[in-house]
């Protein structure tokens, strides 16, 4: 994992900044009050993403710390502006949104926040 300013340098870890920097900037730049993105293709939300269809929100935690279901967003070639911007899009009030074909983004306040709603995404995706 890398730390990387707004502009994509990285200021903190051993790893080159990754290809997916654009859709990491865009969650980053129209969110500010978040400090993590990650980007998973975590077995059970992947299948979601492949089949394109949302995971619903079946867990009471994941309403509260999700923000209900998790919607699908277009997918665009790897590392595009379009695909960061497509998924910035959808997150809103959500800390969660697929892309399709491809894989699991979570935004949290904290690297350790994005990993547990992961965790939690991933979970709700698995007993679905």
């Amino acid at each position: 994992m890398s730390v990387d300013d707004l502009d994509g340098q990285v200021i903190a870890g051993t790893r080159a900044t990754t290809t997916e920097i654009d859709l990491h900037l865009a969650c980053l730049r129209r969110y500010p009050e978040i400090g993590a993105v990650l980007h998973t293709h975590a077995v059970h939300a992947s299948i979601f993403a492949v089949t394109q269809k949302p995971i619903p929100c079946v867990l009471e935690e994941f309403e509260y710390y999700v923000g209900c279901d998790v919607p699908v967003a277009p997918y665009h070639g790897t590392g595009s502006g379009e695909l960061g911007e497509s998924v910035a899009a959808l997150l809103g009030d959500r800390a969660a949104t697929l892309i399709a074909n491809h894989g699991l983004v979570v935004v949290g306040r904290s690297p350790e926040e994005a990993l547990r709603l992961i965790n939690l995404v991933e979970r709700a995706a698995r007993g679905h």
